[in-house]
């Protein structure tokens, strides 16, 4: 079964994290977040604005938050995905299709049917 780390991964993969001078690496924001919990500051690009967190710690825990809150608003995994990567601003299928194919379930499932990871 799916887990909530599972998406996790899968977003930071595909919004560059790990890849030297990416805007997610530089700003210790792994889901690219436009505005996160705990943020230190932001990074205005050509691509909008990002948010920046004082660590990795800060990013993961602002993008898990972030999940969790879309998942107590009953989003599908589409739903969600549609609304962080919207069409206007990204390859929406493409990034649905991966994520889909990272957790190995159907781009309808709700949010809240992902379980838990082993560390919570």
């Amino acid at each position: 079964m799916a887990r909530i780390i599972d998406l996790m991964n899968a977003i930071s993969k595909m919004e560059g994290w790990g890849v030297k001078g990416s805007i997610a690496t530089r700003n210790n924001n792994p889901g690219n977040l436009r505005s996160g919990l705990g943020q230190t500051g932001s990074e205005e690009t050509v691509n909008g604005k990002f948010a920046t967190f004082a660590n990795e710690a800060d990013g993961w825990r602002a993008l898990r938050y972030d999940i969790e809150v879309r998942m107590r608003e009953g989003k599908s995994l589409r739903e969600f995905i549609y609304q962080y990567a919207p069409p206007t601003e990204n390859k929406t299928d493409n990034y649905l299709s991966y994520v889909v194919g990272k957790l190995g379930v159907d781009a309808d499932s709700k949010l809240s049917d992902l379980q838990e990871s082993v560390n919570g």
